[in-house]
């Protein structure tokens, strides 16, 4: 088996094209499973660009397999001193398939110097793919103060819960108590309802309790509506309990008088 060392010098003296960086990520997922360190060694010290990106990337994917936390500190370096975030958000996600406890805390700790609310949005959309009444049950038991417990992480498990199973997330919100928890979920359920329930996707956003996130919210329901059921979406403004002013608001975008 050739060294990853000096297969390492070869691709770097390759011609810069598609097959460089085919070669250099097959090298990083390779010698990542013999020894992430000197993997990682190699790919800090390749030029900015495509090639690092992809191989950072190839690295990460196949280190969290075995270590997803060196994973995910690896990945944070690379965000902290390169920009490149989507690598944390991908390590991220795969520390949460893989220990969702563990991934929190260390969410917790990075968030102690370094601030990283996509990271977050991650692990939350990640647990609620997986399973979204325990993601919510979860979030609703975070204190106010802690830094998972981010304004859109309702919103994020709700876009999620309600993709798989609309009908227990709208029970969920059906026994929610008012407040900013709920009016974010209601935010993500009807965010994913515009296609394929615009109806309801009106009615719930018209139960928000916050007026000017009720109105944005109603407002991007009515316009989606219009577009395809122009009469339908008419109909129910006329029908449904709005102040007159947000009435004649909605009408008009439609295009009525």
């Amino acid at each position: 088996q050739q060294d990853p060392g000096a297969a390492a010098t070869w691709i770097e003296g390759m011609a810069n094209d598609g097959s460089k960086v085919t070669a250099a990520k097959a090298l990083a997922a390779n010698w990542a499973t013999q020894n992430p360190g000197e993997t990682s060694q190699w790919v800090e010290q390749l030029p900015p660009g495509s090639l690092r990106d992809e191989a950072a990337s190839a690295l990460v994917e196949s280190w969290a397999a075995a270590d997803p936390e060196a994973a995910a500190i690896s990945a944070l370096a690379e965000a902290e001193f390169h920009g490149n975030k989507d690598l944390l958000n991908l390590s991220i996600q795969q520390y949460a398939q893989a220990n969702p406890d563990e991934a929190e805390q260390f969410l917790r700790s990075v968030n102690q110097a370094y601030e990283a609310p996509e990271a977050i949005e991650t692990y939350v959309r990640t647990r609620a793919q997986d399973n979204p009444t325990e993601a919510m049950d979860w979030l609703s038991a975070l204190p106010a103060t802690d830094p998972l417990n981010q304004p859109q992480s309702s919103e994020v498990i709700m876009q999620e819960w309600s993709r798989t199973d609309s009908v227990a997330a709208s029970t969920w919100l059906n026994d929610a108590a008012a407040g900013p928890l709920r009016d974010a979920a209601i935010v993500g359920f009807t965010t994913t309802m515009l296609d394929f329930d615009p109806e309801a996707a009106a009615a719930w956003s018209n139960t928000i309790s916050e007026p000017e996130q009720r109105v944005a919210q109603l407002n991007r329901a009515i316009l989606n509506w219009s577009h395809a059921q122009p009469h339908q979406a008419l109909q129910w403004v006329k029908d449904a309990e709005l102040a007159p002013d947000l009435r004649d608001a909605l009408a008009s975008q439609i295009g009525a008088d």
